[in-house]
């Protein structure tokens, strides 16, 4: 052998090294990424439930003073928040449930609701709402 084969096996064994780590770092960063994703995901959902169980709760108490002799002028105002976890979200009221939606992480949530008055449909978008008697009807309005 000559003295620059064993150049050679040097510089091979830096490039290969180097290979090496970098696909480990590489492999590292991907799952790190799926972590916070699943983490935020979660994060959204949590607190789309809290909300889902505050828009209940404000469409209840609309029903009980709806339900109440002589009620013609019922307004429930609940204060909700902008975004969730940083995320925009939607409010869609059905006539047994209120589906949240998050609208950049494909996250929903569905919170069912009895009333004894009907609930009028519609989609708001995420925020403080107002609930009013219409028509013999409960409607959802963004605040």
């Amino acid at each position: 052998m000559t003295e620059t084969d064993r150049a050679v096996s040097t510089t091979v064994g830096y490039a290969i090294a180097l290979s090496i780590t970098t696909i480990l770092v590489s492999g590292l960063l991907v799952s790190a990424g799926h972590v916070v994703d699943s983490r935020e995901k979660t994060t959204v959902r949590s607190e789309l439930e809290v909300v889902g169980e505050r828009v209940v709760s404000g469409l209840m108490a609309a029903d009980r003073l709806a339900a109440t002799d002589g009620a013609n002028d019922v307004a429930v105002s609940v204060n909700l928040p902008s975004r969730v976890a940083g995320n925009g979200y939607s409010i869609e009221i059905k006539s047994d449930e209120v589906i949240l939606e998050a609208d950049s992480v494909r996250t929903s949530v569905t919170v069912p609701v009895e009333t004894s008055t009907t609930l009028s449909t519609g989609t708001v978008s995420g925020g403080s709402i107002r609930i009013e008697l219409s028509g013999g009807n409960l409607e959802v309005r963004s605040a």
